[in-house]
């Protein structure tokens, strides 16, 4: 089983561009997301730059067996030891540039 933890509904391909299905769109309290505060650190030309600092994941539930959980690549990498954890693959654009879906999924 799949399920969606972004804040998208995400159409999978396949690596030939044929699309296999979609995730659905996920409830609100279910999308997964990384505590991130900004720190200005220094100015370029004026504008503030600033330094992300990743704190802790909300709206994510725990490993079930079987089940692997679509994230953002963000939340992917800040619980490196969640292997039901996926990320949309290879972005899939329309004709004028719109994204449209992913070609599968990144461990």
């Amino acid at each position: 089983m799949i399920t969606n933890h972004t804040p998208h509904e995400i159409n999978v391909y396949d690596e030939h561009g044929r699309k296999l299905f979609s995730t659905g769109q996920p409830s609100q309290d279910q999308v997964a997301r990384v505590d991130v505060k900004y720190r200005k650190v220094s100015s370029v030309f004026g504008a503030p730059l600033m330094q992300a600092e990743y704190g802790e994941v909300s709206g994510l539930p725990d490993p079930e067996e079987g089940v692997f959980r679509v994230v953002s690549l963000l939340v992917k990498q800040a619980l490196p030891s969640r292997s039901d954890l996926v990320s949309p693959g290879e972005l899939l654009r329309d004709e004028s540039g719109q994204p449209i879906g992913c070609k599968g999924f990144v461990l």
